[in-house]
């Protein structure tokens, strides 16, 4: 989306021409990356 508002406490995005939706900055404050290479196993192999 476009960022159309930023304030200390507010961010308000554009999601869709005419459609914006605001969020708390501190709902959003990090990126969280998925690892391409999928789920880590709890155990390494062979070690069951």
């Amino acid at each position: 989306g476009i960022v159309r508002s930023l304030d200390d406490e507010e961010v308000e995005l554009e999601v869709a021409p005419g459609t914006t939706m605001r969020f708390l900055r501190s709902a959003i404050a990090r990126r969280v990356v998925e690892d391409p290479a999928g789920p880590v196993d709890a155990e390494p192999e062979g070690e069951a």
